[in-house]
């Protein structure tokens, strides 16, 4: 999603522009300390050892849900103006299939990868390449598809609409569903993870 700033002239472009250079060198600065950018530690979700990127992906989910929650409640932000894409179920489906698969053979996500090129790693750039050739094909056979796109779509579909309940309960829910994750995370870890030799 992208914030409203822009849509309520509160910037312009040019500001738009380098606002998105800032908090996408910081964003790739703290990736690099905290060694999402390394291919092993991505790959170690999907064998049940290392929970760290998903665990960070909650946590962010979350902040910027109960933020906007809170800018909403105060009348900070129309939560209308906010972007995000349509749903289309099956589309999404096969697509987060086939990212997923990328993920797995990978071990980047299109964030990460970025990161790990900017360390000069080898597989980063074969991984770049893969990512445009992908876009090149997808954009040949994406004006065919329209038919198959539109299947499925639910238009701007949240959970508050789409389960008929108040955005607080939304929250909650996803909330304690972060937690049961984390004590998965947990218990996987410790029962999967690398342990430390002693010596």
């Amino acid at each position: 999603m992208m914030a409203p700033l822009f849509k309520t002239g509160l910037i312009g472009s040019p500001v738009m522009l380098a606002l998105a250079v800032v908090v996408g060198v910081l964003f790739g600065f703290t990736l690099e300390r905290s060694g999402m950018g390394d291919a092993r530690k991505l790959t170690g979700v999907f064998m049940l050892k290392d929970f760290a990127v998903p665990r960070v992906m909650f946590v962010a989910i979350v902040v910027a849900m109960f933020g906007n929650l809170l800018l909403g409640a105060t009348g900070a932000m129309d939560p209308a103006l906010l972007y995000f894409s349509e749903t289309q179920v099956v589309p999404m489906a096969i697509a987060g299939m086939l990212f997923g698969a990328g993920f797995v053979v990978g071990g980047y996500c299109p964030g990460t990868v970025l990161v790990a090129a900017a360390n000069l790693k080898t597989d980063a750039f074969v991984f770049i390449a893969g990512v445009f050739g992908g876009q090149v094909i997808w954009g040949e056979l994406a004006p065919g598809m329209k038919g198959f796109l539109g299947i499925t779509d639910l238009g701007r579909a949240t959970l508050p609409a789409f389960f008929h309940v108040h955005p607080g309960l939304a929250a909650l829910g996803v909330v304690i569903f972060a937690f049961l994750f984390f004590g998965f995370a947990r218990f996987a870890e410790q029962r999967w993870g690398e342990r430390e030799v002693s010596s």
